[in-house]
């Protein structure tokens, strides 16, 4: 593709941006509303606050496996194919939640169900297609992109609790599903296509190429760099989400009201977005060391005020603020240090291992915010950790610094 000036790049992909932005949202609804569920579906069936999140955090092991499938799936086919049938499948995997009858074992089915159902409209899905209509712009466009989960924390909370309230938990997550759902088909009939070249196959190197061949899995997977920098992904991400998905519920034991708490706890979406962009923009010009003290000194100050938090409306605002903008950065940050602190022959190996490790944290760190609240009565121990994790993710990040991209010399092999 040629390049374009910024204007024309804008001009003709913003919708495509949009469209990938409301896309890569779909995964991430129902584990955002989840919240704004739990109070109803206690009430019905006795649960605890466990057992509401044990169906989400068991359901988050098939993107574990299935990951490097699809993004193999990807890299073949159509992605515009893939994504209108995958929204068609999410909205029906969503709307089947309606069906729970108390049974935790079939609540677990039922969420295998959805997250099955999720896998084809994966931010690999969205975003490959990118590269292809942006060349100056294309890391912000990447970022803008990636930031579309920021918009299931904005507005899915929320959108939830009128529907609950309105109709019941049951039609709820009916009329949530096509709500969402159709409204990401939409965008993606119109406005999403893959321009790539699927015919073209990338040729192997080999030794008479005279490139250089990537280290195997094995070899990348024991460098101390990477168990680094896989351990802060799965520490740092098992405790922003456990924050995230509980802040609705944490308002309400403050003192906030249902309506309260699902509108305030929308405010760390709109962070969420914020802090995606501002870490690309940081990540190239400052050391990966300074950006992740930014991340973690952010993180550290929201455990810190949740620790604090009243029923004063300013603060929790504040608090939602930090605790989204460290939240938001980190799939940014993410990609950022597996591009600058691995080769490129490494990247996908390592980003997707990266990917396992937050699907992981994410189905871990719901579960234990829950069993924390369910034995001590409030969150308070959970944010206590969170100011612990922060402070050993950054004494291991200092160890694995690295310069920004003008200074730097090519990367050399993290095994």
């Amino acid at each position: 593709m040629s390049a374009k000036s910024s204007s024309g790049e804008w001009a003709s992909g913003w919708p495509l941006v949009l469209s990938c932005a409301v896309g890569v949202s779909g995964p991430s609804v129902a584990l955002y509303s989840l919240g704004q569920f739990m109070a109803p579906l206690e009430q019905e069936f006795g649960w605890t606050r466990t057992e509401v999140s044990i169906g989400m955090s068991v359901s988050l092991i098939i993107g574990i496996l299935m990951s490097p499938i699809i993004g193999r799936v990807v890299d073949l086919m159509n992605a515009r194919i893939l994504a209108l049938i995958g929204c068609v499948l999410a909205g029906l995997g969503t709307a089947a939640l309606s069906l729970a009858n108390g049974d935790t074992n079939f609540w677990i089915v039922l969420w295998l169900i959805k997250a099955a159902s999720t896998v084809l409209i994966g931010p690999m899905t969205w975003v490959s297609v990118i590269p292809v209509v942006f060349a100056r712009h294309r890391s912000m466009a990447m970022a803008l992109a990636l930031a579309g989960q920021s918009l299931a924390l904005t507005f899915a909370p929320a959108l939830s609790r009128y529907l609950i309230d309105a109709y019941g938990w049951r039609l709820a997550y009916d009329l949530l599903a096509i709500i969402w759902y159709g409204t990401t088909f939409a965008l993606a009939l119109f406005f999403f296509f893959d321009k790539r070249d699927h015919k073209t196959r990338p040729i192997p190197a080999t030794a008479q190429s005279g490139k250089p061949r990537e280290a195997s899995a094995w070899v990348v997977f024991q460098s101390p760099t990477f168990l680094k920098l896989a351990f802060v992904v799965f520490a740092v991400k098992a405790a922003t989400v456990g924050d995230m998905v509980h802040l609705a519920p944490a308002f309400v034991d403050k003192g906030f009201s249902a309506v309260q708490a699902a509108k305030v706890a929308g405010a760390a979406g709109v962070a969420s977005v914020f802090g995606k962009v501002c870490i690309a923009w940081l990540f190239d010009r400052m050391s990966t060391f300074k950006v992740s003290a930014v991340i973690m000194a952010v993180f550290a100050s929201a455990s810190l005020m949740l620790v604090m938090l009243n029923a004063q409306l300013g603060w929790a605002l504040a608090t939602c603020a930090a605790l989204g903008a460290s939240d938001g950065a980190m799939l940014t940050a993410i990609a950022c240090l597996c591009g600058r602190l691995f080769r490129p022959q490494e990247f996908g190996l390592v980003f997707g291992a990266m990917c396992s490790a937050m699907a992981i944290s994410t189905a871990v760190g719901p579960t234990l915010a829950s069993m924390a609240h369910d034995r001590f009565g409030s969150y308070t121990v959970v944010y206590w950790v969170g100011i612990a994790v922060a402070a050993v993710c950054l004494l291991l990040l200092r160890t694995v610094d690295a310069p920004p991209p003008r200074l730097e010399q090519p990367a050399p092999s993290a095994g």
